[in-house]
Formats: structure tokens, sequence, C-alpha cells
């Protein structure tokens, strides 16, 4: 290669890095979820709760912490459910997803929410599901965990054997251990009805 050429590529990988490492220092850029709208927030809320990521979460919610210890059991099992949902699809192909009793896809729902804000106070409405309220602090807009309050009792008692029941059912399918799709929701079924 050329003297000119190589100054040319080196030139050019080192604007790339200068691009990169800028787009790192600026505000907002790689520091995590987006709060600064409420239906930005919810949006990143609802990714967290996908993927189980803990420090998103946390960024993305304002409660106590028994409430957050709520959402982390939450999060664990919707991560369990979309893991068993992935199982599906791999498995079974295209046509499992007609079939899917896996995770919502709560980020999805964000995409064409509503979202009303009054002061502090906001309310998103997603294109399926209930709406989330959202409260305003220093850092932006954050999911307020006090619902959690009336359910949350219950749903600590429920998160461990549904979170295990999906992990189950996911390694169940990963083994070849059905033949539809169909016959996997239906052992998965009878297995939810016998935790009753």
């Amino acid at each position: 290669m050329n003297r000119a050429r190589t100054v040319s590529v080196a030139y050019t990988v080192f604007a790339i890095f200068m691009g990169v490492a800028a787009g790192a220092m600026l505000p907002g850029c790689n520091r995590g979820p987006d709060i600064s709208t409420p239906k930005a927030a919810a949006a990143s809320f609802a990714k967290a709760m996908e993927t189980g990521d803990t420090d998103a979460l946390k960024k993305t919610t304002k409660g106590t912490d028994a409430q957050f210890a709520t959402v982390q059991k939450m999060a664990g099992m919707v991560k369990a459910a979309k893991h068993y949902q992935d199982a599906l699809v791999s498995k079974f192909g295209d046509k499992a997803k007609a079939d899917e009793m896996g995770a919502p896809k709560f980020a999805e729902n964000y995409a064409d929410a509503v979202e009303k804000i009054d002061g502090d106070k906001a309310t998103v409405t997603p294109k399926s599901g209930e709406p989330i309220k959202l409260v305003k602090d220093s850092d932006g807009w954050k999911v307020d965990l006090a619902v959690i309050d009336a359910a949350g009792t219950i749903f600590d008692k429920m998160a461990k054997p549904m979170t295990d029941a999906f992990e189950s059912a996911a390694k169940d399918v990963e083994d070849g251990k059905f033949k539809t799709a169909e016959e996997a929701n239906a052992a998965f079924i009878k297995k939810m009805g016998s935790m009753r």
C-alpha cells in the first residue's frame, strides 16, 4: 500500500475512533436507559424487564427496596418466559410464534403508547396492557413502583415457582422432549395447574 493510502486509512480509523469516543462522552449517550420522557422511560423499563437488566431496572424505577425486590423477581420471571418463548421458536420455527406461552413483548407495546403528563406525574398507556404510572425526579422519568404494594406479597410467592417452570419448560424444549409447540405448551399448562 502506498504512503498516501496508508495515511488515508489511518485518518479514517482515527476519525471513527474519535467519533465513538466522543459519542461515549456526550450527555445521554451510552449512559444507560432513556428516561428523558415518560414514554421513553416506560419503554426502557419494559426492555429491562425483558432482559433482566438489574442496573437498568434501578435507573428506570422509583420505589422502596421491597418494591424493587419484587420488580427484580418479576423481571426474572419475564426473562425466563422469554427464554421459553425463544426455545419454542428456535425448535419449531415461526409457526410456534402463534402458539407462544412465553413473555409478553413489553418493549414492543410502548412503541405506539400514549403518554399523558400532569406536572411531575405521567401515565403511559401501551397499545395492549395496562397503563403504567411514572414520576419525575432530578434524573428524569421513572416508573412508580407504589402500585406493587397491593400485589407484591402474592407475586413474591408465585415468582420463583413460575420462573422455575418457564426455565424447566425451555430446557425440555431445547432437549427435544416435545414433537410440537402445542405439545410443549400443553405440558407447561399442566405443570402450572399443578402449582395451585
